[in-house]
């Protein structure tokens, strides 16, 4: 390697600090930039009244959103509009999350479809946990109403019943303190809806009903009607409502080639920066290998704490894995070429 020999020259010995600042520079400024969009939360308000969302955006309630005995039977009538059916992907219109459990309620469009489902299989088109109704194309007000129990569930647009299912109970979850209302994606911001919301009723068996209308613009928080349960938070930025500290990537939640992408990136990156500290700090010192991986375990372990708290980045326990496989092949590298250094030094003068 060509570092390793210009180290071996006192004249040269400068290059790894510069190369090291440029490595540590450049895996700062990739490892906790934000990925993909801003954060910014695309909220509005429509003259006519109605929350209008663009995607990325959404409003949420703090946790404990709950319903007595809302489990066993529930109804939610919402009015919306919507404003891009023309995407094949699932736009996330409401949904009910539980932060210990890992359970969803799910009400969102996909095409002209409406989709009922639970859980976070949001790319299947059809499966035991979710109900699917044709909506048709439109621009206008649609009254929705999804009911489930253990009769069955339903969906009815503007008052007809549009979809059915007998044997489908979606449990929602929202009877404990660890559950929130989102609307307009889910906990991550993703899966982002295009439309406007004029007003949402949530209902249980005995009729305890939670009411938020959307009709005059307040400042960032949209009280519910009786004022009995968490108010509607609409920030200006997208918060973090989840966070997950070196989390294993879901495959149903992340595309294949992005995910290959990102283990390729997170083990390539951290190759050279094996190489350089082993020459710099390792390699005359005993027991330099292990020094040098506590230094990239610490190192990577930095960025997955940091990304915890950046909206649009996750701290993955695979990402850190694949650092340190990168950090040890860089170390091996090094290691490997060492005694072909020496010969090369044999051969090349000292002109200092």
């Amino acid at each position: 390697m060509l570092l390793l020999h210009l180290y071996e020259l006192k004249r040269y010995r400068i290059i790894p600090y510069i190369l090291l600042a440029i490595v540590l520079g450049g895996m700062l400024f990739f490892g906790l930039r934000q990925k993909g969009d801003d954060p910014t939360n695309n909220l509005s308000w429509e003259a006519e009244g109605g929350l209008k969302f663009t995607s990325p955006s959404l409003a949420y309630t703090e946790t404990g959103f709950k319903l007595p005995q809302y489990d066993e039977i529930a109804s939610i009538d919402l009015t919306i509009s919507p404003k891009d059916i023309s995407s094949s992907a699932l736009q996330i219109i409401l949904m009910i999350y539980n932060e210990t459990k890992d359970e969803q309620f799910v009400i969102g469009l996909r095409g002209e479809n409406i989709v009922v489902l639970q859980g976070n299989d949001y790319d299947k088109n059809n499966g035991s946990n979710q109900l699917i109704a044709h909506m048709g194309i439109t621009d206008s007000k649609e009254q929705i109403h999804i009911e489930t129990g253990k009769n069955g569930t339903i969906i009815s647009l503007n008052g007809k019943i549009i979809a059915e299912k007998k044997q489908l109970n979606l449990m929602l979850p929202t009877n404990n303190e660890s559950s929130r209302l989102i609307l307009g994606s889910n906990i991550k911001s993703q899966y982002g809806w295009n439309g406007i919301i004029y007003d949402l009723k949530l209902t249980s068996i005995n009729n305890y009903s939670i009411t938020y209308n959307f009709c005059c613009p307040p400042t960032e928080l949209i009280h519910e009607t009786n004022g009995q349960t968490p108010a509607l938070y609409l920030p200006g930025e997208r918060p973090i409502l989840e966070n997950n500290f070196l989390r294993l990537p879901k495959f149903n939640e992340t595309a294949l080639l992005e995910l290959i992408s990102d283990i390729f990136i997170n083990l390539l990156g951290f190759i050279p920066l094996g190489s350089i500290l082993y020459l710099m700090i390792g390699r005359n010192r005993k027991k330099g290998n292990l020094i040098v991986m506590g230094l990239i375990i610490l190192y990577s372990l930095y960025f997955e704490t940091v990304q915890v708290w950046l909206p649009t980045r996750n701290s993955s326990l695979l990402d850190l894995i694949m650092n340190c496989v990168g950090g040890y092949i860089g170390i091996i590298i090094a290691t490997k070429y060492g005694n072909l250094i020496k010969k090369i030094k044999r051969n090349v003068p000292d002109t200092c």
